[in-house]
């Protein structure tokens, strides 16, 4: 077989690198092809696989310009609305703990914005992890993701609304700024403190009543954050004794 009959990464078709070169078939957009380019799976795999397997894959993929499409492959794994309609059909899910944690962390390394709606389900994701990875992945992706994670605040689960906060502060768009402050009301102090810390972070002015007011929380840990969050905004306060 010479290089020019050398076979594809996926086996199917003479590829244009040859041995030298033989991730490249000649199909891929970029080089004037209009084949529609899809996941290899055994990148898919590397991906979920160790920490070094992952970050290879990662730099791979990246290099290549073809994260959008890896990112689209791992929401699958990721989304917590897949899980519910295998438990649905009392079927389970093909990919470990483990695995989707992995997916998450890769996802975050993509920051691509077709991942917005699985990452802030995932907030809520069962697996502890994952959600918290999640976190992680949604602040990567940045103000595409600010409106998905602002109507995250409004979720009936504390701990999504308490993650929701984390990703709106440090994200650091000031159009969370209204629903962090109705947050600062929540139910559940944690919820409260972490919205208050948000605020702190997006140093907006308009902010400044709502934080005035969470001095004098009945939770010290949230009176506590709203003099760090006032001293960020430059208005100086004590918390009430």
């Amino acid at each position: 077989m010479t290089d020019g009959d050398a076979l594809s990464p996926g086996g199917m078709e003479p590829a244009l690198g040859g041995q030298h070169a033989p991730q490249i078939s000649g199909m891929e957009p970029e080089l004037g092809g209009s084949r529609r380019v899809k996941p290899d799976p055994r990148l898919v795999g590397l991906l979920l696989g160790s920490e070094d397997e992952r970050q290879a894959a990662i730099e791979h993929i990246l290099d290549r310009g073809l994260a959008r499409l890896y990112a689209l492959e791992l929401v699958k794994i990721v989304s917590t609305r897949e899980i519910r309609q295998l438990r649905t059909r009392r079927r389970v899910h093909p990919y470990t703990t483990e695995q989707r944690i992995a997916a998450t962390r890769a996802l975050e390394s993509f920051g691509q914005a077709v991942a917005v709606e699985a990452l802030a389900e995932a907030l809520g994701d069962r697996a502890w992890w994952v959600g918290q990875y999640a976190i992680d992945a949604l602040i990567a992706i940045g103000p595409p993701a600010v409106d998905e994670v602002i109507a995250a605040l409004e979720h009936r689960e504390p701990i999504v609304r308490r993650r929701a906060a984390d990703v709106l502060g440090f994200i650091g768009d000031r159009r969370a700024t209204g629903a962090l402050t109705k947050a600062v009301a929540d139910d559940f102090a944690w919820v409260r403190m972490r919205a208050v810390e948000a605020l702190g972070r997006l140093r907006d002015p308009a902010a400044s009543r709502a934080l005035q007011d969470a001095l004098h929380d009945p939770d010290a840990l949230v009176a506590r954050a709203a003099v760090e969050a006032l001293r960020q905004l430059g208005a100086g306060a004590t918390a009430p004794n």
